[in-house]
């Protein structure tokens, strides 16, 4: 019985070592007071904000959306795309991007995280925002974020604006997640050490 035991815990070893790791992202940048609706973003319409990352990673951003503010009432999606080069004109060098649903009436910050991009800290990188149904994100009162500041389509920098934002980094620590096939092994695996141990009693 010593030995099926032992053998279980060789199996659950060699499983564990085969085990992808996923990175737990964490706060970095952070503009977190609320003020008042700021932009209405559609598909063709956007604003964002410019800011540093203190990390060498992006994992994820955030914004804060005022509710069903404008008459927004339909469920919309919300996509959030991080740039390195920005104009008035438009955007350039696409790191990372990820989108969403929402809630039509949602009132709060949404959160979108995508594989870990890297950057470079203490870099002016671009955060732009788009939504598929006219969602309002939110300004802070004053311009409290100093590594950056609001921007908008055609109009250049909101130098006396920050949204009420927040960015993720990838900070290194990592958490097995096991694959259904990983697991499905394991399972047959337990199997035949428990039909290995009856046939032995027997």
């Amino acid at each position: 019985m010593n030995k099926v035991f032992k053998l279980s815990a060789s199996a659950l070893a060699a499983v564990a070592l085969h085990l992808p790791a996923l990175a737990a992202p964490v706060l970095d940048q952070a503009n977190t007071t609320p003020g008042a609706p700021f932009c209405a973003l559609t598909t063709t319409d956007w604003c964002g904000q410019s800011f540093q990352q203190t990390n060498s990673t992006i994992s994820g951003a955030g914004i804060y959306l005022m509710g069903s503010e404008g008459g927004r009432t339909n469920p919309a999606t919300l996509t959030i795309s991080i740039y390195d080069g920005y104009s008035p004109s438009g955007l350039s060098g696409l790191v990372a991007s990820g989108t969403t649903a929402i809630a039509g009436n949602f009132a709060g910050f949404v959160d979108i995280f995508w594989t870990p991009a890297a950057v470079s800290a203490g870099t002016q990188y671009y955060m732009a925002l788009a939504s598929s149904n006219n969602a309002f994100a939110a300004f802070s009162p004053t311009a409290s974020y100093a590594k950056g500041s609001a921007l908008f389509r055609g109009t250049g920098f909101g130098q006396t604006y920050d949204l009420t934002f927040r960015t993720f980094a990838d900070n290194g620590a990592t958490q097995a997640v096991p694959e259904p096939g990983v697991l499905a092994l394991l399972g047959l695996g337990f199997v035949g050490l428990f039909g290995a141990s009856r046939k032995k009693r027997a």
